[in-house]
């Protein structure tokens, strides 16, 4: 008898999951679903004090005192194994948006927008506009179809910064008024931006420095919640 295991958020994909096990189980096949929010798992200590490296060389974490160790245990008894994560809603504004919280000097705290709704409830094409409170602006304008180039673009008083291909960007260009003469910066390659996204993560877990900028993640996710609440837009649990 095979056993599956998941963890998954509480959303949409909570229902899609167990309407697989659904048709798991009948052909005979256990499952369990466990859903992070519902269990208590502390953040590693692989990294910390005399707990540093604890873990090296077992099959399973030393510590005892939260979840994680009987969850790990069915993760190697099961004969598979089902991960999922929940898409957040303004689906095509998450990159955009960090953008912008990299070149603010404080999160905006006015944001108005404008949406137009696929079939599907995805924002397909949207216009925001944001503001925090040093009077710092910007305007986001995206959509899925139609052609337009993927640049952000950073105005000050003396010239601009025109980033391209933005979510996996490795080339800028400088533009400065006073005489329209221009700087390339060109750093790394856009093959390898999920090769750096890990190294980043390695270097937060393994130093415990902010190299992630988790800061910038929470206040992403909360302009993200702002604009999903003024669009309407629900999951399935808060209905």
């Amino acid at each position: 008898m095979l056993f599956f295991f998941c963890l998954i958020n509480k959303s949409l994909l909570a229902i899609i999951i167990r309407t697989i096990f659904e048709e798991l189980e009948k052909e005979v096949i256990s499952t369990e679903l466990i859903q992070l929010p519902d269990v208590h798992i502390k953040p590693c200590r692989i990294t910390q004090g005399k707990d540093r490296l604890a873990c090296i060389g077992k099959d399973n974490c030393v510590f005892k005192d939260d979840d994680f160790y009987e969850i790990f245990e069915k993760i190697k008894e099961a004969d598979g194994l089902i991960l999922g994560s929940p898409v957040y809603g303004v689906d095509i504004g998450v990159y955009a948006l960090s953008f912008v919280r990299w070149f603010m000097s404080e999160k905006p705290d006015q944001i108005l927008s404008q949406v137009r709704l696929a079939p599907s409830k995805v924002d397909e094409q949207a216009g925001i506009l944001l503001m925090n409170s040093k009077q710092e602006m910007a305007t986001i304008a995206l959509t899925l179809h139609a052609k337009q180039p993927k640049r952000g673009m950073i105005a000050y008083d003396k010239g601009y910064i025109e980033i391209y291909e933005y979510p996996r960007a490795c080339k800028a260009v400088i533009t400065y008024t006073e005489d329209n003469h221009q700087e390339m910066i060109e750093c790394g390659d856009t093959k390898d931006a999920l090769y750096y996204e890990i190294t980043d993560m390695e270097q937060t877990i393994l130093t415990n420095e902010n190299v992630m900028h988790l800061d910038f993640t929470y206040d992403v996710m909360d302009m993200m919640s702002q604009i999903r609440e003024s669009w309407g837009l629900k999951y399935p649990e808060e209905m």
